[in-house]
């Protein structure tokens, strides 16, 4: 997966699902990205947080 960060656009807001734009924010660019295979449930949050999974 490749990654990187820019601030956060006006132009960005449809893209990002939000429902507004506030100065200050980053976003994050995301590529090569791949389905799991099976469901997981995860907490949504803010800021950066890790996930212990448990997959086959």
């Amino acid at each position: 997966m490749s990654t990187s960060v820019h601030t956060w656009r006006n132009d960005e807001v449809n893209l990002a699902c939000a429902s507004a734009w506030s100065e200050g924010y980053f976003a994050w660019v995301l590529s090569n990205i791949r389905p799991l295979r099976q469901p997981v449930k995860i907490l949504a949050k803010r800021k950066i947080y890790q996930v212990e999974l448990d997959l086959p």
